[in-house]
């Protein structure tokens, strides 16, 4: 069968829109009067290249035959010729052709365009142009405009993004994934800027008063209160969230589908800015030094600068709910690590911050808290760790609701509330130090992740003096683990405490703690995720 070109995968990846396409995609978005998305424009763009090309054969074919070598042809012939990309020629001449060793036969000559050809005619013996056959191309079957743009034109898209972007004749205008036509929208002037911002304050104030439950407002809430002389409600929503989307003073804290407006200065400075103590300076490691066979620690801890694909089995299962241990950086910064099983939880954007409601069905309460999509934090709970006593290392579960952006958080609570024996950070003048407390604890935790702070601002001195001398990271490791193995009678540390305390000096995620431990011999590994230090060195105090 002859391939068309609309299904040969090498016309898709070479496609370009010209400006026929951009014309019929600026009358496809006139037409329907409202914003359309890219992959629907893409769609269509194909749709109509395979429907012109089998409406061109048709009229091909009604006007004259295929060139097969076999055949015999008449002067004034008209003749298609598929291999050419479906030219059209007429017979002009005819003379014998002779080819030693070979059955007579006859050559046409063919006018196509401004040129003459020869071609075969008459040709007796097998070719592969007589093998062809040509009925499904007459017939109009063959694969569908629908199977060709999910298996042959998906760079389509990308390509008219592109051609979209660099257009100037025709004033396509784009939010997000969704393209317009500038001239379609009505102006959105300062003052309904100024009357966006009014209605946005307002109904945030309104709702901290009343204890309803703050949140943003969509377009089309806030277009209720502005009234846009535009063409159609749809033409008005997407000219309005262009203008906010180009303000400094409105931020969109939606899911990267709806649009969520507020403004920038309601916004908590941690949602903004990271926080200190998620901030952190690479350390430089070989991924080959990573044991295949402890990738189970690595997986083990949710941290979102770790960058080892998490297994398929270790994310969020269709019950949409995940257990995990809080690590230490995110209880001092007042958040939740998007990673792992509980980043598949949360709404997703490439960037940007969106805004959650986090239910706490222990406390009857609701969190509204803040999804930073480029750090991969969820930020806003410094609060509620403080009120109910959350510590690092606490069990923590976070599910999905009916709605993506209403989530269900809670802590393992104990049944009544017990003295534990826990590892508490202490400093002691410039050096970082362990101790094991015993402490009234209400809350589950994973006791190798446990750690609290005898004083959190002495921490952040350690933290800010590390930083500003350039420690070597290979010494705060060999330092945090001398003075972990001193609470152990058998001199062991397991990883999850070793990570859990270097980050207390020192941001880092698992890799390349794990590879300093494989790489440098006096770390011994004693198995269950446990190692010891050579006894033969020791270690330096």
């Amino acid at each position: 069968m002859l391939v068309r070109r609309t299904e040969d995968p090498a016309y898709w990846q070479r496609f370009r829109p010209d400006r026929a396409d951009l014309q019929y995609v600026a009358e496809l978005i006139r037409e329907t009067g409202r914003p359309m998305y890219l992959e629907e424009l893409a769609r269509a763009l194909v749709y109509r290249r395979v429907h012109e090309e089998r409406e061109r054969i048709r009229r091909l074919v009604e006007r004259g035959r295929f060139y097969r070598p076999a055949d015999r042809y008449e002067l004034n012939e008209e003749v298609i010729f598929p291999v050419l990309d479906y030219a059209v020629g007429v017979v002009v001449g005819k003379r014998p052709g002779r080819w030693p060793g070979h059955p007579p036969f006859e050559v046409i000559q063919v006018q196509l365009g401004e040129t003459v050809r020869e071609f075969a005619a008459a040709y007796a013996e097998p070719h592969k142009l007589n093998e062809l056959e040509f009925q499904a191309t007459q017939s109009g079957e063959g694969m569908t405009p629908a199977a060709i743009y999910e298996q042959l034109a998906t760079s389509v898209p990308a390509a008219l993004r592109a051609a979209l972007a660099a257009d100037t004749e025709f004033g396509f205008v784009s939010l997000g994934r969704r393209w317009f036509l500038r001239a379609l929208m009505p102006e959105v002037h300062v003052g309904y800027l100024n009357l966006a911002e009014a209605v946005i304050d307002v109904a945030w104030e309104q709702a901290a008063q009343t204890g309803g439950g703050q949140r943003p407002l969509t377009t089309e809430e806030i277009l209720e209160q502005i009234e846009l002389p535009g063409p159609s409600q749809a033409a008005n929503a997407f000219a309005l969230a262009l203008a906010l989307s180009q303000d400094e003073r409105f931020i969109d804290v939606g899911d990267g589908e709806q649009h969520l407006w507020l403004l920038r200065r309601l916004v908590p400075s941690h949602a903004l800015q990271k926080p200190e103590r998620l901030q952190y300076q690479p350390v430089s490691y070989s991924p080959e030094a990573l044991p295949t066979e402890m990738l189970e620690l690595i997986w083990g801890v949710v941290d979102e600068l770790s960058t080892m694909e998490v297994p398929p089995e270790r994310r969020a299962r269709e019950s949409g709910e995940v257990t995990f241990a809080l690590p230490y950086p995110h209880r001092r910064a007042g958040t939740l690590p998007l990673a792992g099983a509980v980043a598949h939880l949360f709404p997703q954007r490439e960037d940007g911050v969106s805004v959650v409601t986090l239910l706490d069905e222990l406390n009857d309460e609701a969190i509204t808290a803040w999804v930073v999509h480029k750090d991969r934090y969820v930020a806003s709970l410094a609060e509620w760790y403080e009120r109910y006593q959350v510590p690092a290392g606490a069990l923590l579960t976070v599910a999905r609701t009916a709605r993506p952006d209403v989530l269900r958080i809670r802590y393992q609570q104990k049944r009544r509330t017990q003295r534990e024996y826990v590892r508490v950070a202490v400093v002691q003048g410039d050096r970082l130090t362990f101790e094991i407390r015993r402490m009234p604890m209400s809350v589950e935790f994973d006791e190798t992740m446990i750690m609290l702070d005898d004083d959190p601002a002495e921490s952040d001195r350690l933290w800010r003096a590390a930083l500003a001398n350039r420690k070597p990271f290979s010494q705060i490791v060999r330092e945090v683990f001398g003075q972990l193995a001193q609470l152990s009678p058998q001199g062991t540390v397991h990883f999850n405490t070793l990570y859990t305390a270097v980050n207390v000096i020192r941001r880092c995620p698992p890799e390349p703690l794990l590879a300093e431990l494989a790489l440098d011999w006096r770390y011994v590994v004693v198995g269950n995720g446990f190692f010891a230090m050579d006894e033969r060195t020791g270690v330096k105090q």
